[in-house]
């Protein structure tokens, strides 16, 4: 399996526990699923997340979550300033 193939089907896999953080942050589900969709292609491209043991990367997870979720509430404080 190819090095795509292979992180393409693990984020599969943590695909839902993804999203029910992101839901449980954000309780709006089109919000949830556009904050899971980032994350997941944070996940995708961060080398340090695929070398960690299967076992750490739930909690690695939680964290790329919180922090996407801080960025967006970074940034909406940023653009009601300007407003």
């Amino acid at each position: 399996m190819s090095d795509f193939n292979r992180k393409v089907a693990q984020l599969k896999e943590e695909e839902s526990y993804v999203y029910t953080i992101c839901l449980s942050m954000l309780v709006h589900e089109p919000e949830a699923l556009a904050l899971s969709k980032k994350v997941l292609c944070e996940l995708f491209r961060d080398e340090g997340y695929w070398q960690l043991a299967p076992a750490d990367r739930p909690k690695s997870l939680l964290k790329h979550c919180i922090k996407a979720y801080a960025a967006g509430l970074s940034q909406q404080k940023k653009v009601s300033r300007i407003s």
